[in-house]
């Protein structure tokens, strides 16, 4: 897996250049009208690298971008915007290293930050869990990734196996605990909905009052 999205990503860039001289160009100005099949080469050659710097270090991925001769100005933006685009996935690693160990546990910590963090909320709660894999506070940002996760497909009406594709790539677990993840979700729709509901209207009533 590793050597095939390596050799895809020098395909993607080889096609940009047969295609367009100036691809880097278009890459780097956002501004700029991208041609249509410049467009969609880029989107992939993103997606590649989300895959790459999911199994590789930075500084590798970094090195053969450089030795594919791309520009050190294109390579810096490209890891900028790729590594911000899988924040949730290296902020999830102790859930992969909990579900190696423990998959049963792994699930039943999934319910436990549904019930005390993201559908109702127990302060302090999670302080309270003992986990080798990480430490209160990583865990609490693990919790809060949840909770943005949650909030995008519940705010989008994604369904259920929208929701577990989407999980498998963001987060890198097993299809199993993507399903009791999305599960976890379907269960309590109406009343997650119900508070995206609540807090939108509050931050209109603020909005009202600013002006």
């Amino acid at each position: 897996m590793e050597m095939q999205s390596g050799k895809q990503v020098l395909e993607v860039i080889s096609k940009l250049r047969s295609m367009d001289k100036q691809w880097e160009v278009f890459a780097l100005e956002t501004q700029e009208e991208i041609p249509e099949e410049v467009h969609m080469q880029l989107g992939r050659l993103f997606q590649l690298l989300r895959e790459e710097l999911k199994i590789k270090e930075a500084g590798q991925v970094e090195a053969e971008l450089i030795e594919a001769q791309v520009s050190k100005e294109l390579v810096q933006k490209l890891m900028e915007v790729t590594k911000r685009s899988l924040r949730f996935y290296f902020n999830l690693a102790p859930l992969r290293k909990l579900e190696e160990r423990d998959k049963t546990a792994l699930q039943g910590l999934l319910a436990t930050i549904y019930q005390k963090y993201i559908v109702r909320l127990e302060r302090g709660y999670l302080r309270q869990i003992p986990l080798e894999e990480c430490t209160s506070e990583e865990l609490y940002e693990i919790a809060r990734c949840m909770d943005s996760l949650t909030d995008f497909y519940v705010s989008r009406s994604y369904t259920r196996q929208g929701m577990i594709r989407d999980l498998l790539d963001e987060t890198g677990l097993s299809q199993d605990t993507c399903g009791c993840w999305a599960e976890l979700i379907e269960q309590n729709y109406l009343l997650l909905k119900l508070n995206l509901i609540v807090l939108e209207l509050e931050s209109i009533k603020k909005e009202m009052k600013r002006e």
